[in-house]
This record gives structure tokens, sequence and C-alpha cells, in this order.
């Protein structure tokens, strides 16, 4: 044994190891949790992180306390994979089964089951690492591979290679002038301190080098693959927009939305639209928009991130028979409602101008149609005028200048003051709806429209190289030169990307094909009482062919498909479906009010019974009704918290209660020699009695207490249990007894038949 000397000597040693594991730990629950949120930020809710990154942090206690049990590593990744499995079935019930979703509502449903998925699946995962890697030093890569994954998604390339997650960060640095590599150096860095600090637990050298040095190769390899366009275009296979055409440039990624160029298939079609109500635009084009962008980010126009801006827009599909809501236009506007099938994917439904109402449809056709929607439009009808206003008087300050923010080149100004320069000696020089027309004039004559452009290595600005250059470009450049000029002019304007379909292209029929080549940009003001309204600009000059109409054969081949009736089968399966889901509700509907029904019995019982024990010594003779009255004194105390204890004869209790309620003594004296067989005159228990010791129960608390106490339908059930323990009711004694013979019956017979197999095994 060590001398009291060393034990002494060696604590500091002890503490300061202790504490060092303690940091390690820490340090390990934090990177577990932030890997875990940042792997799931893009692929789940909210719930789901939250609830992955405490599974994560679970997950690294469960593994420290696995690594120390005696279980098999084989045996650990069978449990736990048995254990996810299991909670994942759990989760797939939460929103397949009808009883829960009835129960909780379908999001309660959906979040219960993502977040319980995420925090089941981090918990298996990061504690199936901690013990493997707590066993095994060596496998420590393992473990740290998590969070390298988790900083290369956040690190990755988007929108096409030219900025780099996370988007908030890195529109936040460009917004203000700054450049989002530096911060993202500084997230690298910690990183790296965290991975560090992992690496320390390896003890001998080499094991320390070689993971370090496999980390650097991973963490090069992951940075090569997530932050190098040239790279990403070349694992995709093509170019920008996922079409596969190979681009002249990089600079061209900066326009996020490009028409296909003339030598592709522009005729491929992408969607049919079938039209309800005849309408005809009041420009010759139907213009179905998609997406809007109005945040200037100090390149080009992006989608909005305020709550308050662009709200008529949906970012996700309708499911079928659902409808989703867009928040009305002013104006007087006409319904127009359109049946759209997609033939090719689309990450957001698109509508004619202005929707109003996206409502899911079934697919009409599975083998050609992808998904299939109902949008009712609100299309506006009346004229702009340049003494019109433009702009909502109800947007806050912030809002009007969101949507009027601009480049500060001073060029844009110059020739803001130059294409404005006819106005000033008009009238509507200070018209801002007359500037608008201006600078849609100046671009539509002095501009030219061409998809086949190139633009120079470097140019940062395309908007600028094409105002103040060439003037060459197409649908894109147009829309922001001009949102930009208008802005400059003090006119709240936002570019829409869609399709554009001329009138023509349409015809007579009711419905219409919309193709590959009809993908267009165009820039929208606002105008007071008519709300966003399309002020698309039309170059007077054109390099490019005019694409031909589509052929009337496939669009009316294409409008069948799409209107195509239902066989027999599926209608008769339709009304098998509604007659499960009627059946299914009506079924609820009785056993959810059989429920409420026996609820609301049981409740009236207990009611009923408890105010019966506290009246049924009105009805009864001497001597029961004494006996009776002491039973309906007991359950009034009872609910004030006043009760016998256990082995408490009525007597002691008496006693206990004598200085509240004096009189209850002399009821259980007389109560005791009725029991032991007295006759006497005298011990008659009578009304004076009664009223007496209701009197002094009224008088030991407040009536808002004995009121509350009162509402209690239990609270005479509350003392019974402990007269049960002495004096047990005869059905009670009857069913216990049975109970144990059962018992011992069963006992015996398993003996008999164990004694008789040894029997023949010795045999």
């Amino acid at each position: 044994m060590r001398s009291w000397t060393e034990k002494m000597r060696l604590f500091p040693e002890k503490a300061t190891r202790a504490g060092a594991e303690r940091l390690v730990l820490f340090v390990r629950v934090v990177l577990m949790a932030s890997a875990v949120f940042a792997i799931g930020w893009g692929l789940t809710t909210t719930v789901g992180c939250f609830s992955g990154a405490l599974g994560a942090a679970m997950g690294v206690f469960f593994g420290e306390y696995l690594s120390r049990s005696r279980l098999r590593l084989w045996l650990m990744a069978l449990l736990m994979l048995l254990g996810v499995l299991l909670g994942l079935a759990c989760c797939n019930v939460l929103v397949s089964w009808s009883v829960p979703v009835d129960l909780l509502g379908i999001s309660l449903s959906l979040s219960l089951s993502e977040g319980l998925r995420w925090w089941l699946g981090s918990l298996g995962i990061i504690s199936l690492l901690r013990a493997s890697s707590a066993r095994h030093p060596s496998l420590v890569l393992f473990e740290l591979l998590l969070p390298l994954m988790a900083a290369a998604s956040l690190l990755a390339s988007h929108r096409e290679g030219n900025l780099h997650r996370p988007q908030w960060l890195a529109d936040w640095a460009i917004e203000e002038g700054q450049d989002p590599i530096w911060y993202l150096m500084m997230f690298g860095l910690l990183g790296a301190i965290f991975l560090a600090v992992g690496l320390l637990r390896l003890r001998k050298s080499t094991q320390f080098f070689g993971a370090l040095a496999l980390l650097t190769l991973l963490f090069s390899g992951f940075f090569l693959l997530s932050s190098n366009p040239s790279v990403l275009r070349a694992l995709r296979g093509g170019g920008a927009g996922g079409r596969g055409q190979s681009q002249q440039n990089d600079n061209q990624n900066h326009m996020s939305f490009r028409p296909p160029p003339p030598s592709s298939g522009r005729q491929r079609p992408v969607a049919i639209v079938l039209f309800e109500h005849d309408f005809k635009p009041p420009n010759k084009i139907f213009y179905f928009r998609q997406r809007t962008l109005s945040r200037y980010n100090g390149i080009r126009l992006k989608q909005a991130i305020r709550s308050d801006a662009d709200k008529e827009m949906l970012d996700h599909f309708p499911a079928t028979g659902v409808s989703l809501k867009i928040p009305p236009m002013p104006g007087t506007r006409r319904l127009v409602r359109t049946r759209i099938s997609l033939l090719s994917e689309h990450v957001s439904p698109f509508g004619l101008v202005h929707p109003r109402v996206f409502k899911g449809l079934p697919n009409p056709n599975r083998r050609l149609f992808l998904r299939s929607y109902q949008v009712d439009s609100q299309v506006w009808t009346g004229k702009i005028k340049l003494k019109d206003k433009v702009g909502d008087p109800k947007w806050s300050s912030g809002l009007r200048s969101f949507y009027t923010k601009a480049p500060e080149d001073k060029r844009y100004k110059a020739l803001l003051k130059t294409i404005l320069a006819p106005l000033a000696k008009t009238p509507y020089r200070n018209d801002l709806m007359a500037k608008a027309y201006m600078i849609k004039l100046w671009l539509e004559r002095n501009a030219t429209y061409s998809l086949s452009i190139k633009t120079p290595r470097g140019t940062r600005d395309l908007v600028a190289h094409f105002l103040f250059n060439t003037r060459i470009g197409y649908c894109v450049h147009f829309s922001h030169a001009a949102v930009y000029l208008m802005r400059l002019a003090g006119v709240p304007a936002r570019m829409a990307e869609g399709y554009a379909v001329p009138l023509r292209h349409k015809g007579t029929s009711s419905s219409m094909l919309v193709r590959e080549a009809e993908a267009h940009a165009w820039p929208e003001v606002f105008v007071q009482g008519a709300g966003w309204v399309v002020f698309d600009i039309y170059p007077r000059r054109s390099l490019d062919q005019q694409i031909p109409p589509p052929d009337p054969k496939l669009r009316q081949m294409m409008a069948n498909l799409a209107r195509k009736k239902q066989s027999w089968r599926q209608k008769r399966s339709q009304k098998q479906q509604k007659k499960k889901a009627k059946s299914a509700a009506n079924s609820w509907s009785m056993w959810s009010g059989f429920v409420w029904w026996f609820l609301l019995g049981a409740f009236v019982a207990l009611y009923a019974l408890k105010y019966w024990r506290r009246n049924a010594y009105r009805w009864a003779a001497h001597p029961k009704r004494l006996f009776l009255f002491y039973r309906g004194m007991e359950d009034r105390l009872s609910e004030l918290g006043l009760r016998r204890e256990f082995g408490e004869t009525p007597g002691h209790f008496a006693l206990r209660m004598s200085e509240e309620i004096p009189s209850m003594r002399a009821m259980v004296n007389r109560m005791t020699a009725l029991r032991l067989g007295s006759s006497l005159e005298h011990l008659q228990f009578r009304k004076g009695h009664e009223r007496t010791l209701l009197n002094e129960y009224s008088q030991m608390r407040p009536t808002s207490r004995r009121f509350l106490a009162a509402l209690d339908p239990i609270s005479w059930s509350l003392h019974i249990f402990q007269s049960w323990r002495t004096h047990p009711p005869w059905l009670w004694r009857t069913l216990r007894r049975g109970g144990l013979w059962l018992a011992g019956l069963f006992v015996s017979a398993t003996g008999v038949f164990r004694r008789r197999e040894e029997q023949e095994n010795v045999s």
C-alpha cells in the first residue's frame, strides 16, 4: 500500500488528468452535436436538427459508458442496429397510421416523427463510434470523419460554384462589401482546433502522425471537390444550369438564369397548360411566373430572404387535394383557372400572373407527366398610366429601400441622367412611372437581343459590361439593367423568372404547350392599385431567329393526354377509397364519441357516488345512521387533506381532530358503544348533533377552500385504500385467495412436469 505522502504527491496529477479528460469530453460533445446539426440543417426540419444534436450529445456519454462495459463490439453494433430499426418503425407508425395522425394532427405527427428519427439515428451512430474509438484508439479516425463531413457540407460550393456556404454568411459578407473567404477560413481554423484536440487522445506517435496525415488528405480532397467549380462541372459532365452544355468561361455563371442557346433542343416541351376560362392577355403574351428576384447582393438580383417581401410565390408544390393560398393583389382582376401538367422537373410551381390559389391534382398520365396542379390566377385587366403612383404606402422605409437598392457605380447614374434628359422639359419630369417608361423605351431602342454572347474572362459586373460596352444580351441582361436603372430613378422594381408564351402559339384552342425556349425573365414594377405589374422589355433588334409555333398535332395529343378521363377501374378504386375513408372517419367518430360519453358518464358517476356517500345517512335508521354519517365526515375531512393514518383507530383520529371538531370525539364514543352492543337511548345520534358537527366542519377552512375541494370527484376514495389494508372487502379477499390458489396450482403442476421429465431422462 502507498503511504499517505505518496497519495498526496499523486493527487494533483490525478486531478489534472481528470480535468483534462472532462475538457476533452466536453469538446467532443460540442463537436458531435454541432456536426449532426450542420448535416441535418439542409436535410430535415428545425425539430430534427435539434433532436439530432441532442441525440449526438447523449450518444457521446452513452458510448463512454458502453466502452467500459463487458459487451463485445459486434454485439453493441447489433443492439444499436436493432434499436434504431425499431425506432424508425415507430416513426413510420406516427405518420402512416391514421389514429396518431388524427389524435396529434399532421404537423405535430410529422415533427415528432422527424425528431424521433434523427434523435435515434444520431444516438445509435455516435454512441457506437464513441465506444469503438474508446476501445480501439486507431478507430478514432472514423469518429472524426463525421465532423469533417459536416464541415465539408457547410463550406461546400453552391449556386454553381460562385459562392460558398453557409449562404447567410456569404450573402451578408458580400452585401457588406467584404470577402466571405476570410470568415470561412476562421470556421476552418476552429474546426482544425477541434480535430487536433480529438487527435490528442492518440498516445502513440505513429498513430498521431498517421491520423494527422490521413485527415490532411481527406480534408484536401473534400475541399477540392466542394470548392472548385471546374471539378464540379467535370463531375457533372456539363456546364451551368444542369443542362449539359459547356460554358465558354466561368463568368457566365454570374447569371442565375439563362435560356437555352439556339443550338440546343429549344423545341423540347416542358409543360402543357389547359385553360378552363377563355382569356387573351392585353400585350398578347402569357406570362407564367415561377420565382421573383428582388434582393441585390452586390453582384446580381437574388431571391428575397425578408419575411415581408415577395409573399406571393411558393417554394414547393402542393400535395394532391391540398390548396395553398397566396395573399391577393389589389386592383380589378379577372379569374382565370388553368391546369398545368409538367413534362420536366421543376423546383417550384409556376402559374399565370398573378396566381392566387395552387391546388394539387392527380397525375393524369404517370408515364408522361411528372405532376399536375391547378392554378387560380387573378389577372389584372387595367392599364398603366403615366400619372400612376408607384410603391405601396403601407411599406416600411426598410422595405421600400429594399426594393430600390441598386449598384453604386457612377456610370449607372450618368446613363440614367442621359436617358431621362428628354423628360426635363415635359410635365412628366417628376412622375416615376414616366421615368420607368423612358428606361424601357431606351433599352428597346439601343440594345440588341442575342443568346450567342461571350463575356471576357474576369468580368465581375456582367450588367455593366452589357450596358456600357456591347449592349448585346438576352432577357436576364435586359431585366437586370431595367431594374437597376428604375431603382436608381426611385421606382420599386424587381425581376421575375418563368415562361413567356406568345398568344399566337395558343391559337384558338383551350390548351397551350410550353417549351424550353420560352423560358424568360422580365422586370416588374409595383403600381398602386394594381400591385406588381409586368414591365417587360421588347428589343427592336434581335440576332436570333424566332422559334416557330409548336406542332398543333403534338399540342392536341398532349392536351388529350392531360384531359384523359379516368377508366372505370380508377373510378371504382377511387369510390372504394372514399368509402374506406368515410367508414374510417365514421368509425373514428363513433369511437371518439363513445370515449367522450364514457368519460362524461364516469365523471358524473364519480360525483354522484361522492355526494351519495355524504347524504346516505339521511335515509337510514338508527344505528346505521350514525355509521353512515361518520363515513360522510371522513369523506369531507379527506378532501381537505385530513385523513386517518395507517393503523390509526377512529378514536385516536377523533382525539387528533378534537381541537378543530370537538363534537367528533363524542360521536366516536357512541359508535364504539353501539359496536359493543349497547342499546341505551341516550346513545342515539340526533339531528342536533349532526348540525353541530357540520357547523364545526364549516368553520375549519374558508368557503373558497371547501368549494375547490368539493370539485374533486375522487376525494372520497383517498382514505378508503388505507382501510382496505386492515379491513379489505369480501370481494377483494375472495379474488386474492383465488389468485393465490391458482398460483399455487401452477407451481405444483410445473413441479410435477419437471419431476416427470427428470425421471424420463434418467430412464
